[in-house]
């Protein structure tokens, strides 16, 4: 299905060689999340895959900055909804704004194209397309967008509507990154508050996809 693990130079990687990466030493550097971002992002269907076993800085960072993202996003958001209880999304749709709307489009868009990839075995399509809805579409616009509700400026209404969306659309976002980035996902899961009169399941791991 896939190409060839090579390294900088295009040389099939080997013991014999040198030029082998050992996968633990990248977990203690960089984290298994990363790791496993980094690979399965280049894993192109007849392509091989290059790392470079003489810079794992540079090799790894895509995964390891993409993990942070992740993870900074994911303290902000949760920081951000609180601990009080939050509604069910359909008991806050009478007072959903247009970014909300926009919002819950996109994850419903992006679910559909990230699932189109998998069930193919497109994996860097997956990859890519769950990193452009997150790192674009979430976090650099609809968090920032929603800022100044999540204080209340707009009016207690609008402050649990973009609560409810948010923790919706985070729950997708772990979920869709769940296969990919399993830690950092199952930790930010667990500690969203969950909406009222639902039961959450018993881990991200056994959650139903979106």
């Amino acid at each position: 299905l896939h190409g060839t693990v090579r390294d900088a130079r295009g040389r099939k990687m080997s013991k014999s060689l040198g030029n082998g990466i050992d996968p633990l030493d990248v977990v203690d550097r960089f984290g298994a999340d990363a790791l496993r971002y980094t690979v399965l992002a280049m894993c192109g269907v007849g392509t091989d895959i290059h790392l470079d076993h003489e810079d794992l800085e540079t090799t790894f960072a895509p995964g390891r900055n993409f993990s942070n993202k992740l993870w900074n996003a994911g303290r902000f958001t949760l920081m951000s909804v609180g601990n009080g209880p939050v509604l069910a999304l359909d008991q806050a749709r009478g007072d959903l704004e247009v970014t909300d709307r926009w919002m819950l489009s996109r994850l419903s868009h992006t679910t559909r194209e990230v699932t189109a990839s998998l069930e193919r075995f497109r994996l860097h399509e997956a990859i890519e397309r769950s990193h452009h809805f997150f790192w674009g579409d979430f976090a650099d616009w609809y968090l920032e967008l929603v800022k100044g509700r999540l204080r209340g400026e707009e009016g207690e209404a609008s402050r649990q509507a973009a609560r409810s969306v948010l923790v919706h659309v985070f729950d997708g976002v772990l979920r869709l990154l769940h296969p990919v980035i399993p830690f950092v996902t199952e930790y930010l899961w667990d500690r969203i508050p969950w909406p009222e009169g639902q039961t959450r399941p018993e881990s991200l791991l056994v959650a139903p996809w979106p």
